[in-house]
């Protein structure tokens, strides 16, 4: 299993993500969707050739745009409402299991919630940048 799968799997046990996707945002409300972001994942490397590791993922969520303030806001809660739970879960050793020779140090929101695309049929995308930080045997 990818860390990216294993971070999928951690995040559909979440209340509203139980149908995340990997790379493939459908168009109803509500629908997610988690991808990776490049970069260089080493950290650090030891003598005993592990490494400290981390990894980034854009996760979108699709919103309605024509639900009013009151509905925005209410949106924009639920995604910082998201990052606490990650970040609650990170310091309790709730995390995504990676399998062998890996070991889940924390998985965290890195951004707030941003809107980023407003599409024709009126939905837009709340995205956060999900930090992933492990350590891997040599």
């Amino acid at each position: 299993m990818t860390t990216l799968e294993a971070v999928r799997d951690y995040l559909r046990r979440i209340p509203g993500l139980e149908a995340l996707s990997l790379d493939d945002l459908q168009d109803g409300h509500g629908d997610a969707c988690l991808r990776p972001v490049p970069a260089d994942p080493v950290l650090r490397t030891y003598l005993d050739g592990s490494t400290r590791r981390q990894e980034r993922f854009d996760l979108w969520i699709r919103r309605g745009s024509r639900g009013g303030e009151t509905a925005r806001a209410a949106d924009l809660q639920e995604m910082s409402d998201l990052a606490d739970l990650l970040g609650k879960n990170s310091r309790r050793g709730i995390l995504p299991v990676l399998g062998p020779g890996k070991k889940s140090l924390s998985l965290r929101a890195e951004t707030t919630a941003a809107p980023e695309i407003l599409q024709e049929n009126g939905l837009l995308v709340d995205q956060i940048t999900l930090l992933l930080d492990y350590y891997m045997e040599g």
